[in-house]
């Protein structure tokens, strides 16, 4: 979900505040399925929807790498209380590899997170991960 850069997540970036914004100007949900009238709303003005596009999308991406480690973090320790540590991150690195393949400048990490043997080698590689990429 975090960071996904396929073209339909794009489009939901496209969407979902054409529909905030239908919504706020009609006061109902069922505004959504007008897609004619949000149509001539964004020709009409397309420099602000674009401006309203770029906004959204830098929000969702400065939220991404401040909730991503935490999620990160949470979702390993889970799956290792529930299967057992070994089990767990074997387990886990189908998830990370999902949650880590479209950030750039985490390819030098990735082999080491991967086959990371216990939870604190891969806290370890985590932080390091998270200070390269953040700077």
């Amino acid at each position: 979900m975090f960071l996904c850069v396929t073209p339909y997540s794009l489009l939901l970036y496209a969407v979902w505040p054409l529909f905030t914004i239908q919504v706020a100007r009609t006061g109902s949900f069922a505004s959504i399925f007008q897609i004619a009238e949000m149509w001539r709303m964004v020709r009409a003005q397309p420099v602000k929807f674009l401006l309203i596009v770029a906004l959204f999308f830098g929000l969702y991406m400065a939220a991404s790498f401040v909730i991503l480690p935490a999620y990160v973090r949470l979702h390993v320790h889970e799956m290792a209380n529930y299967y057992g540590e070994l089990n767990g991150l074997r387990q886990f690195r189908k998830h990370l590899k999902q949650y880590l393949d479209d950030i750039p400048g985490v390819e030098p990490f990735l082999l080491g997170l991967l086959t990371a043997v216990d939870l604190h080698e891969l806290e370890r590689l985590l932080g390091e991960m998270e200070t390269a990429v953040a700077s």
